[in-house]
């Protein structure tokens, strides 16, 4: 798995995230979108993806870490960084599988 440290207001509280599926595009500074317990909402990556492995999750827990870890669903096109044809297409990939697993439970 590979998280990503996120903060949602300036200098405000950070938080772990699961970025296992946009770890190749998320980089330190970038504006993300997370699922929280509130919705969708915007933060700042202040963190590169790094990768943990179980030892890892049990020290993120004692800081407060909720397992299962929420995920980052997407990133914020900015002037000073564009994301290439190959990123926008994985993303939405990704984006259009979770709209349809969605749809489908929502059948049942």
């Amino acid at each position: 798995m590979h998280v990503v440290i996120v903060e949602h207001q300036k200098g405000g509280k950070r938080y772990v995230f699961d970025c296992t599926k946009l770890k190749k595009f998320i980089k330190k500074n970038d504006t993300v979108i997370c699922e929280t317990s509130y919705g969708e909402q915007l933060g700042t990556a202040v963190s590169n993806p790094i990768c943990v492995n179980d030892e890892v999750n049990e020290i993120l827990e004692l800081y407060g870490a909720r397992f299962p870890l929420k995920n980052i669903v997407g990133i914020v096109q900015t002037k000073e960084r564009v994301l290439t044809e190959k990123e926008k297409e994985l993303i939405a990939i990704e984006y259009i599988g979770k709209k349809i697993q969605e749809a489908i439970l929502d059948c049942f």
